[in-house]
């Protein structure tokens, strides 16, 4: 099984690649700097990767 790491992963091209990448059987990580939409994201995507909260 593929893993990828994908930056800016709770919206947008980002949020699509990480339900893509999730869809194709990938373990999938992502960062953002938003704590409200990684935590939505998780919760939408049933807890199927992990996440990063950057503090900028």
């Amino acid at each position: 099984m593929a893993t990828i790491f994908i930056t800016g992963g709770s919206t947008g091209i980002g949020a699509a690649c990480v339900r893509k990448f999730i869809g194709q059987g990938w373990n999938v990580g992502f960062m953002d700097n938003n704590d409200d939409l990684l935590t939505r994201s998780t919760k939408k995507n049933n807890n199927s990767f992990f996440y990063i909260y950057v503090i900028l």
